[in-house]
């Protein structure tokens, strides 16, 4: 274990990959661990490889001894990200239940029982819907299973509980993964687009949307390759003779009717270092071909690193772990909506709708709000607020936790 000794941080390695803990000193553990600077554990830390950039939706992570744990957020240390279960509602609606993270021993196992079957409750995950819609989004059954050697459970979306005993339908989930594009720390031309985990010294560069998880009429399969040390994303279930790492999900043929879309081009490098973009142009570089189209959302996440919080829809920064997931946002401007940047005064990441980040730095647009709660569409507020002792964060309690109000931001969707 190191502890970061100027953002109060505990990390722990193992296995390779290093995991922030929580912070000091509540944490325990934090008095026998040499203490370094942040700048010194920040390149061990690996968010990316650590838990993937699956927060705010249902996925499922796995540990080296093969325990697996289902959540939307933060995870413990030396779990890592095997794929995307869906997306859950937020808030619970008519036709939803909820799903609970519970706890027996040391093995974490989810429930639709509030009473978590008589075992303490970690968390509420979300909503689970009860019924797929006829005529709706595409929907992902999701199963609780049960490894009747180890009596170890997991989540699956297999009726067959791939191989294992199925336990029970715990529901359905909206069947959209969201796409990320990771750039690598040490060549940062060379990338990786996936919905699932990506490898070592990746990091999250751009939320790209979200394709479909289930596949279906008028879409396309997408699937992760690998060439060398080059990672590609393939229309081809051949990977076109590279070596095939995962099916990625389903992209649209055209764009999706009645939901902002993002087209998905596939971009070379003149080195031959492959890249998806949603700039036709390619960002400057040579265009392949067009993948298909991404639903244009993201989910939003609060993250925190000793006393300051950040806002993404990519992944973490190097040492933050997740808080709360507060909605989806759109990654393009809609009717109604409003941009969103992501902005920084010396250590202190906050949100802000100026453009010009009220005279402080500008990290980029994080992406658009409602100006008002959206019609047909259940959403929930988001404000801006002040520790009072410079740290800004943003909340979707209209008291701020507690905390100074700077005032409503917007709305955010409660389901993409």
């Amino acid at each position: 274990s190191l502890v970061a000794a100027d953002t109060g941080t505990l990390y722990r390695t193992s296995g390779g990959f290093t995991d922030p803990v929580g912070p000091c000193p509540q944490t325990g553990g934090c008095q026998w661990a040499p203490r370094v600077d942040q700048s010194s554990v920040e390149f061990l830390t690996d968010p990316s490889a650590n838990h993937g950039p699956l927060y705010g939706q249902l996925t499922r992570y796995v540990n080296g001894s093969g325990d697996h744990y289902s959540a939307t957020g933060s995870v413990p240390p030396g779990y890592r990200a095997e794929g995307p279960l869906g997306q859950l509602d937020l808030v619970q609606e008519p036709g939803t239940h909820p799903l609970y993270a519970c706890q027996n021993g040391a093995e974490e196992f989810s429930s639709v029982r509030d009473d978590c079957e008589g075992s303490p409750r970690i968390a509420l995950l979300g909503h689970l819907y009860d019924s797929p819609a006829p005529d709706g989004p595409p929907m992902l059954a999701v199963y609780r299973c049960k490894d009747g050697t180890a009596g170890e459970h997991f989540d699956s979306t297999d009726p067959k509980c791939e191989g294992k005993v199925q336990e029970s339908l715990l529901g359905y989930t909206l069947g959209y993964g969201a796409l990320t594009r990771y750039t690598h720390q040490g060549a940062p031309s060379d990338h990786w687009t996936t919905t699932r985990a990506a490898g070592a010294g990746y990091r999250p560069e751009i939320a790209m949307g979200m394709v479909s998880l289930v596949g279906g009429p008028g879409t396309r399969a997408l699937y992760s390759c690998r060439s060398g040390s080059d990672e590609f994303t393939s229309l081809q279930a051949d990977c076109e003779g590279a070596t095939k790492l995962a099916g990625i999900g389903w992209a649209w043929e055209a764009p999706v009717a009645g939901v902002p879309s993002l087209p998905l081009y596939r971009c070379r490098i003149a080195g031959g270092e492959h890249f998806v973009s949603h700039d036709a142009k390619c960002e400057g570089m040579q265009q392949e071909t067009l993948l298909g189209y991404a639903v244009a959302r993201a989910a939003v996440t609060r993250s925190i690193r000793g006393t300051d919080h950040a806002e993404g829809t990519a992944g973490l920064s190097a040492g933050y772990r997740a808080e709360a997931v507060h909605g989806y946002l759109s990654l393009v401007a809609e009717p109604g909506t409003k941009a969103l940047y992501q902005c920084r005064a010396g250590g202190d990441d906050f949100t802000s709708l100026d453009s010009g980040c009220e005279g402080q730095t500008v990290q980029g647009t994080l992406g658009y709000v409602w100006s008002e709660q959206p019609a047909g569409r259940p959403s929930t507020p988001v404000y801006r607020c002040n520790t009072g002792g410079g740290d800004h964060f943003d909340s979707v309690r209209e008291d701020c936790e507690g905390q100074h109000s700077e005032g409503l931001q917007g709305y955010l969707l409660t389901t993409p």
